[in-house]
């Protein structure tokens, strides 16, 4: 499958106003042409298929519920009001066309793919019609969250937990590989995967990188540990303002600690070792706890729900995963 830049979706501005609630400005646009070499994201193409504007009623246009924006900056919606009111829109959103059947007979809506903010803004403005490029096809389920990934990572709208999450999704819902989703949105697997580990803290400290209390840096070297664990060195973490290399020496002596305490026969010091190599291989919590009526043991690996399972399962069966 071959795969454009998002900007491939949006046609030359047209100059000429219209009026109409749903007059075609722009016609049959040329999606042949190659992203520029600068082109550092992708998305999905749509090979012979057309791409409209139109100004379409705004109360028309339904949310996106593959959006992976979950927070938002009103203040920023509020000044983005303003400068459409004084300047109008100066890029359109992005829509799919949906026909409804009602008992009074069809009706046109629309599902927005890109352009939570503006359409949000829009709103705020108090237009009645917004620019739209409405495509003629039908959009999946995975286009619509790879686009309005695309979209707020270009943009540097979304933070790191919502980049996880999205990137979460598309690998265990849609089952793109990590290295799939680092070429739609132009990361490398390792930052893929680093900012994935990051469902992996306890919902406090998830929250607290949400609401710029605690940086991502600060924040990845606690996913090796229990959430116990990471919510006490998350206080001290806040408490004593530490960086994010004081953030993981910090986990490194904790780990030292941790060690010592355990029971330290021969045999559980292997087992010290065999699980640290574990928790270094799949960069996840892992326990290996002996068994005293025979020489062998159990290894416990935590996860926190059947999506994190099946990661877990694929990073242990599948070389591509891990």
């Amino acid at each position: 499958m071959t795969f454009q830049g998002l900007q491939s979706l949006i046609p030359k501005k047209n100059n000429q106003s219209n009026q109409n609630k749903e007059q075609k400005s722009s016609l049959d646009l040329n999606l042949s042409e190659k992203p520029t070499p600068s082109t550092k994201l992708s998305a999905p193409s749509a090979q012979q298929s057309r791409r409209y504007i139109f100004n379409i009623e705004v109360e028309k246009i339904k949310s996106n519920p593959y959006q992976p924006r979950t927070s938002n900056d009103q203040e920023s919606i509020n000044e983005l009001a303003l400068s459409i009111n004084e300047h109008g829109l100066l890029q359109p959103v992005i829509v799919t066309k949906k026909i409804r059947t009602t008992s009074s007979g069809e009706v046109d809506e629309y599902e927005l793919i890109s352009g939570h903010r503006r359409l949000a803004a829009a709103k705020i403005a108090g237009l009645n019609l917004i620019s739209a490029i409405v495509q003629d096809k039908n959009v999946s389920n995975q286009e619509k969250l790879e686009l309005a990934l695309i979209e707020n990572i270009q943009r540097k709208n979304l933070n790191s937990m919502e980049q996880a999450k999205a990137f979460s999704r598309l690998h265990t819902e849609f089952g793109l590989t990590l290295d799939e989703i680092g070429k739609r949105v132009g990361k490398n697997k390792r930052t893929i995967s680093q900012t994935i580990s990051l469902l992996r803290l306890d919902p406090k400290i998830q929250q607290a990188i949400t609401e710029n209390q605690i940086t991502e840096g600060q924040a990845r070297p606690l996913t090796t540990l229990e959430e116990t664990v990471q919510k006490k060195l998350f206080d001290k973490i806040i408490k004593e303002n530490l960086s994010a290399r004081k953030s993981e020496d910090l986990v490194r002596e904790t780990k030292k600690i941790l060690v010592k305490s355990y029971h330290r026969s021969p045999r559980n010091q292997k087992f010290e070792q065999a699980a640290q190599q574990i928790i270094d291989h799949l960069n996840i919590p892992v326990k290996i706890q002996s068994i005293r009526s025979s020489n062998g043991g159990k290894i416990i690996i935590q996860f926190k729900n059947l999506e994190e399972l099946n990661k877990l399962v694929q990073k242990i069966t599948s070389s591509n995963s891990i």
